[in-house]
């Protein structure tokens, strides 16, 4: 579960990083 949640941070944070960039 721990990793599910890690990968789905990780791609929210790049989602959020590319939208904002």
């Amino acid at each position: 579960m721990s990793k599910i949640s890690g990968i789905a941070c990780l791609l929210l944070a790049v989602c959020l990083h590319t939208t904002y960039a």
